[in-house]
């Protein structure tokens, strides 16, 4: 529906949105649309290069061959990216390329990407990372190393979220 090309333009910042469904692009704010197309990552990138692409939960939509193209096309179109792909919703029914983390992180590094181990994407999702293109690739290893942490990370954040809803429960009991 736009809402990230959206934010981007309420914040000064030019941003272009892709998105195969054409209900969704006809969704998209009036003043945004001329920003928004239809169109699927798997075919290309318009335009000759970005300072920032962010896929957002995309390429578990899309079979595998298509999630690849995606990639190529993304890490041919900048030299950062902003990623993220569940590897936890394997009952949405049009979830049929989930992967586990270390899949996409070797995927990407073999476009010569790595992931920026000094920035948290936990703001998008606690399994977001973002990727920056690389001359020395990271070892499997680190990949699995970063991949365990971003699991860590989730565990902790949902494991905060249980106790704040107990913290929650037990000021209401407190106060019948």
């Amino acid at each position: 529906l736009g809402f990230l090309v959206e934010a981007f333009w309420d914040r000064g910042v030019e941003a272009w949105g892709i998105d195969v469904s054409p209900y969704a692009i006809a969704e998209v704010r009036r003043d945004m649309q001329p920003y928004c197309t239809v169109a699927s990552l798997a075919e290309g990138i318009s335009g000759s290069s970005y300072d920032l692409i962010t896929c957002i939960e995309v390429l578990e939509h899309m079979p595998e061959n298509q999630g690849k193209s995606a990639i190529g096309h993304m890490t041919r179109a900048t030299d950062v990216i902003l990623f993220s792909s569940t590897p936890y919703d394997l009952d949405e029914p049009t979830h049929f390329n989930v992967r586990p983390l270390v899949y996409w992180l070797q995927a990407f590094r073999d476009h010569g990407f790595s992931p920026d181990l000094d920035f948290d994407a936990s703001f998008v999702c606690s399994h977001a990372m973002l990727l920056r293109r690389c001359e020395l690739p990271l070892s499997d290893e680190v990949l699995r190393l970063y991949s365990n942490f971003l699991h860590k990370r989730r565990e902790t954040i949902l494991r905060d979220g249980r106790i704040h809803a107990l913290d929650l429960e037990k000021a209401g009991l407190q106060s019948e």
